[in-house]
This record gives C-alpha cells, sequence and structure tokens, in this order.
C-alpha cells in the first residue's frame, strides 16, 4: 500500500547569512558555498521505500560563475552495476554485485528536477554507476547569487548494511537524498562512493521533516522542533532525561503544509551548520539521555537485548566521557545535541551531531565522536585527504584509551604526555597497535605502501588505503607530537580547531596551524610523512664519555647514523643513577650527526629514545650492542618483539634403530616476523 503525503507549496527560503565566512586572520581570501534544504519525506514501510521531495536553496559565495551542478545519490552504490561493486568483485568482495530486487538499494528521481521552476535533463556521467548525478542550471549561476532546486525522489536502503540498511522495521538513512557535490578551490568534486573513500559536504541549514508510522521512534542529525520523536514513550528505566533542545534555534521558518494519514505523525527536524543529515528509525528502540554540561542534549537509542552493553546509563555515560575528552583537546562542540545509535551495521560511521555504532564500546565512541570534530566541523575532504581525519581520529581515540586513571581524575589535560613504552618490557607477542605498526613496516620494506596523501581512488587496494589512511597516519600525528613537543600539539589542536570549525580545511590549512602553534617551520614534516614513503630509523654508532674539565659533569658525545628515509629529531638518552638526561638531535637532512649531552654524574647507559616516544622502526640499532632475547620455541606459534632480536629455542629428542637416543635443538631468530628471518637444527645421536 503506498501512503500520499500532500505537500504544500515549499515556502521562499530567504538564504542565511553563512556562518562559515570568516572575517580575518590566516582564513582570508576563503570561501565556501552555503546549502539550504527543505525536504519532507515519508516512510512507506510496505514497499520499504522512502518517498520524498524538497527544496535545494544554493548560494553561490565562490568567485566563479557556475553553470552545472552535481549531486551525489549514494545509496545507488550498494546495487549492481556500481563502482562500489566493481571495486568489491576486483578485491574478491561478493557484497552488492549479485544482490537481486528487493534487496538492493537505490535512490531515484520520480519527477523532472528543475531549476529556478525550469526542468533541467539529468544525466549520469559515470554510468553505469549513478552514485553521481548532473544537470545544466537554466541560467548562469554568479557571485553572490543564489537559485533553487527542486527534487522529487524514492530512495531504499539495502538488506545488507553499509553505512546504511534495513532489516524488519529497523532503517539506517545514513545516505538517502540528492546531497549536492562541494564545489571548492579545485571545482567541483563529484566523486563516486567507493569503498576507498567516504564523504565531502558543503555546509548549511537542514529543515527535514519525516513522517512515519506512529509507533517508530526516531534519531536524527538536528533537533527536533515539532513533532513527537517517541523518546519518552521509550525511555528506560526512569534513567536520565529528555531533551528536545527547543531554544537551539532562533527564527525558524514555518513548518511546511504536510498531511499525514491515519496512524501516522510527522516529526521536524532542524540543523544548521551542517553538510549532511542522517537518520534511523526503529518502532523497537530503547532511549536513554542526558544533558552534558547544561548545553548538550545527549539522545542514545539502542535495541532489545542490548541493555547489558548500553543500558543503565552505560553509553550515555560514555558518549559524556568522549565529549569531555574532545572537548579538552580540541574546544568545545559547536552544536547543541548528539545522537547515538546502535545501527544495523557493525563498526561505526559519523554524521554531524550523530554516531551510527555497532556496539557501545568506549574506543568506538572516542573514535566516532571524534569524527564530528575531524569531519563534521573541520571538514576535509574524505576522498582527497583520508589521513586529515581518520589519522587524526585514529591518534586522538588511541590517547584517550591509553591515559591513566590519573590522568582521566586529573581533568583529562591534553598537555600530558604522550603513552610511553619501556623498552625494558618482557612481551613477546606485540600488542595490538604494535601489530599495526609491523604490518606498515612490511608494507614499506616490500615496496607496497604508498603516500597517506594518495586520493582514495588511487590506492592500490582496500587493504593498502585502510593502513595508510588509519594506522600510517595515526603514526604520523604521533610523530608531530614528538617533533613539536606536548605544549605545542596541544596548542595546535586548539588553533587549528578555532580557526577552522565550521569550515573546509586541507593540508596547508593544518600544517599553518602547527606552525604557528609551534614556531616552526613543517614543511619537511608533511612533505615527507604525506607526499612520500618511508621509514624512520636513527643508529646509535659511537659513544665517548669523559668527565668535564673542572665543571664537576660529565660530557658524553654519540654520533647517530640515519639509516631511514624520513627525516626527525632524534632523542638521546644518558643514564645516570639520577635517572636520564635526553637531549634531542635536530632534524636534519645529514646522514651523520652528533650530539653532546652533559649529565651530573658518570654515565651508567647510553641509547636512542629511552622513553620511547619517538617513531623508529628498528629498535636494535638504539644501543651500541645490539639486544637479542632468548626464549622457548612453542609449537606452532611465531614469537616476535618489538624491541628486540628474538631467538627461539626449542629441544627436541628422539629415538631411532640406527641413531639410538638423539638429542637435538631447534633455533629460530626473526626480528619483528619480518627480517633476518634465520633457522638452524642441531642434532647429536649416541652412535
Amino acid at each position: 500500500m503506498l501512503f500520499l503525503v500532500a505537500l504544500g507549496a515549499l515556502q521562499q527560503v530567504t538564504p542565511l547569512p553563512s556562518s562559515t565566512t570568516p572575517p580575518s586572520g590566516d582564513t582570508v581570501g576563503y570561501w565556501q558555498q552555503h546549502v539550504h534544504y527543505r525536504i519532507v519525506a515519508t516512510l512507506d514501510e510496505a514497499a520499504q521505500t522512502l518517498h520524498a521531495r524538497g527544496d535545494l536553496v544554493y548560494v553561490n559565495h565562490s568567485p566563479d560563475t557556475l553553470r552545472e551542478m552535481y549531486v551525489h545519490q549514494y545509496l545507488n552504490a550498494f546495487r549492481p552495476g556500481s563502482r562500489w561493486s566493481g571495486a568489491d568483485a576486483r578485491e574478491g568482495r561478493v557484497r552488492y554485485q549479485r544482490m537481486r530486487d528487493p534487496d538492493y538499494a537505490y535512490e531515484r528521481f520520480t519527477a523532472p528536477v528543475t531549476v529556478d521552476g525550469a526542468s533541467a535533463a539529468v544525466d549520469y556521467p559515470g554510468a553505469p554507476d549513478s552514485t553521481v548525478a548532473h544537470f545544466a542550471l537554466t541560467r548562469p549561476l554568479r557571485p553572490g547569487d543564489s537559485v533553487r532546486v527542486h527534487f522529487e525522489w524514492d530512495a531504499r536502503p539495502s538488506t545488507l548494511p553499509r553505512r546504511q540498511g534495513r532489516r524488519g522495521r529497523h532503517y539506517d538513512f545514513a545516505q538517502w537524498y540528492p546531497k549536492v557535490a562541494v564545489y571548492d578551490r579545485g571545482g567541483w568534486q563529484p566523486n563516486a562512493l567507493v569503498p576507498a573513500g567516504e564523504l565531502y559536504g558543503e555546509f548549511g541549514t537542514y529543515d527535514v521533516s519525516i513522517v512515519v508510522r506512529d509507533d517508530q521512534v526516531l534519531g536524527a542529525t538536528g533537533v527536533v522542533v515539532s513533532g513527537d520523536p517517541g523518546w519518552r514513550r521509550v525511555r528506560q528505566g526512569g534513567v536520565g532525561s529528555v531533551n528536545m533542545q527547543p531554544a537551539a534555534y532562533q527564527g525558524i521558518d514555518e513548518a511546511p503544509a504536510i498531511e499525514a494519514p491515519t496512524g501516522f505523525r510527522v516529526v521536524r527536524f532542524v540543523a544548521r551548520d551542517v553538510h549532511h543529515f542522517a537518520w534511523t528509525a526503529s518502532p523497537d528502540y530503547r532511549y536513554e539521555g542526558a544533558l552534558y554540561d547544561g548545553r548538550i542534549a545527549v539522545h542514545v537509542l539502542y535495541r532489545p537485548g542490548d541493555e547489558k552493553e548500553w543500558g543503565a546509563d552505560t553509553a550515555v555515560q560514555r558518549t559524556e566521557t568522549a565529549l569531555r575528552w574532545l572537548e579538552s583537546i580540541y574546544g568545545r562542540y559547536a552544536y547543541p545535541q548528539v545522537t547515538n545509535v546502535h545501527r544495523l551495521d557493525g563498526g561505526g560511521t559519523e554524521f554531524p551531531m550523530m554516531i551510527m555504532n555497532g556496539s557501545a564500546w568506549q574506543g568506538l565512541i572516542y573514535h566516532e565522536l571524534g569524527h564530528i570534530y575531524t569531519y563534521g566541523m573541520l571538514a576535509n575532504n574524505e576522498w582527497r585527504s583520508g589521513w586529515m581525519d581518520e589519522g587524526l581520529t585514529s591518534y586522538q581515540s588511541a590517547w584517550a584509551e591509553r591515559r591513566t586513571p590519573q590522568d582521566r581524575a586529573g581533568g583529562e589535560s591534553a598537555a600530558s604526555p604522550p603513552p610511553r613504552t619501556d623498552y625494558r618490557r618482557h612481551a613477546v607477542l606485540p600488542a595490538a597497535w604494535e601489530l599495526f605498526q609491523i604490518d606498515l613496516y612490511n608494507l614499506d620494506l616490500t615496496g607496497r605502501d604508498q603516500p597517506i596523501g594518495t586520493r582514495a581512488q588511487d590506492f592500490r587496494d582496500f587493504a593498502v588505503y585502510n593502513l595508510m589512511i588509519y594506522s600510517r597516519a595515526q603514526q604520523m600525528y604521533g610523530a608531530l607530537r614528538d617533533a613539536i613537543g606536548d605544549s605545542a600539539f596541544s596548542a595546535f589542536l586548539h588553533l587549528y580547531f578555532e580557526r577552522w570549525k565550521l569550515k573546509h580545511v586541507d593540508e596547508l590549512a593544518m600544517r599553518q596551524a602547527a606552525e604557528d602553534a609551534s614556531g616552526q617551520k613543517l614543511g619537511w614534516f608533511f612533505d615527507e610523512w604525506v607526499h612520500r614513503t618511508g621509514l624512520i630509523d636513527y643508529a646509535l654508532t659511537d659513544v665517548r664519555t669523559a668527565p668535564a674539565e673542572g665543571a664537576g659533569e660529565w660530557i658524553t658525545r654519540a654520533r647517530v647514523l640515519r639509516l631511514g628515509a624520513y627525516v626527525h629529531p632524534v632523542p638521546v638518552g644518558v643514564h645516570t643513577s639520577r635517572g636520564w638526561t635526553v637531549q634531542r638531535v635536530p632534524a636534519s637532512s645529514e646522514r651523520v650527526l652528533q650530539v653532546e649531552v652533559r649529565t651530573p654524574e658518570r654515565p651508567l647507559e647510553i641509547r636512542l629514545d629511552p622513553d620511547r616516544v619517538t617513531e623508529d622502526w628498528d629498535r636494535r640499532n638504539d644501543v651500541l650492542t645490539g639486544s637479542t632475547r632468548y626464549v622457548f620455541d612453542w609449537p606452532f606459534l611465531k614469537q616476535y618483539e618489538r624491541e628486540r632480536q628474538l631467538v627461539a629455542l626449542s629441544p627436541l629428542a628422539w629415538y631411532s634403530r640406527t641413531g639410538g637416543v638423539t638429542a637435538a635443538v631447534r633455533v629460530r631468530s626473526n626480528y619483528q616476523g619480518l627480517v633476518d628471518e634465520r633457522e638452524l637444527g642441531l642434532a647429536l645421536s649416541e652412535k
């Protein structure tokens, strides 16, 4: 059965002044477009389809006259014939390329697209992929002018979830409307949606009215300005509170005239200064909420059976913990609410004001909520520079997770030192992050890595994309913090956010903020980490110590050899009975470097980076004598260690008629399971 909604004529919308137009400072000359969407959408559960119509008012703040427009229809990625399905097929994944109707997703125009009332012919330049639609404007759009585009369309998520999906009466509408492509200094950015790469959008206002069955419970980007999302009805156990934030926005336009069928209701959401609008619906949702710091509404929606992991205020408190952490390292959250929902898909995906997660794990909430900063408010082009948000978000998430209880109790200080690894630790099987490091080293040593600044579509495959954009980029931010120091890194994050929040960012924006915060020129750093590949590897090759004449001190002169492609300020540590004295060798392209360290006592030990805060792939050459560890060689277990050459010994014995009793030993040696792998067997028989 098809339910129809009568939509009155959409009112003339006066374009809001862009809050993202910078007044002064390093952003002088910067511009970005502005959008104003007004949409009415009806969820037709019988057809498993959303019927929608709406207007886009597009304001041209660029210095260029525009004659065409591109819009994304993302749901068309999750079906046969798309570029997404083509990438899956090439890389051995079977997902959407074999799906049949009605299981695959789609987004289709159901009436001609009009531009200022005149029809515009739509074409698909990437056909058979249809995730990008294109049409000519009916008149030139000059700088400072605006245009109104009217769309009518149907949208259906797929039964196999991926950042969207449907199952029964649960719907995750993450990509569902004609989303205008970004027009920036590089022109139009009409990127097809593929597994490698994600999103990029224009900031503006979204006014979305959703018509659903009376028992549906909703969560969305934005603030509820009218209607009932269903939260009070499904609020669990009296936990927390329901905060609609009705006063969050002033000057909201009059509601459109909507006639909802019997058994349906209309819920209207408004969101400002966002570049995407996502929402979810399920009659089974449970609700818990809170008001963080008296200003940010926290909404949590979870499913039956989630009570232990999500309920009893658990997910709410974890969301607040993540907000507290992120505000401490970046600055004040710019939106009136955040919604955390248990989606159908695993993992997690971020949207402005909303995160859709597959679990309530604190680390996942740190990561996805962190993206509201590094993707939502600092809006980079994830196809061109995914390292700017995935890597930074991965770094800050790991940083948050690895803080000590004392750090957390002390006010989430961003000036706290980074996590340190004791080089004397006797772990034989590396921790999870060290496994990622070893994977990265393996890619580099075998020549299969690519610069993290590579465009998403140009990575060799999805696995390399993930290792570079997430893990290698996470290494990069750790190296940046190490290069400029804890205080400067903290100042950089705050300056970067304050200067560029609610704007589009690129590498230059980030680099300028880091340089201004640190007082250092960092072109060398971003060049090697973003645009080249390589490893950091320094070796201690010569040490000489002597008492200083008449000074009551000891002087240690060390020679350090740069073996890796990357340069970095490497620390040299001298240990005495009073502890470590550390001095850095400045970053230099020279191969041989000298450093002098003065200590009040005779040195007991000299090594590179004793606190293990500097990235260095080969730790064995951090001391003159090298480092080896001997362990028992357990059957069927390949052991390796980050810090030392590992030698695994296995005693063996057997009996045979010809040899009698034979005693033997097997010796296997490797470093990180990557290099210097050797195996030797010795046997001695009694005959």
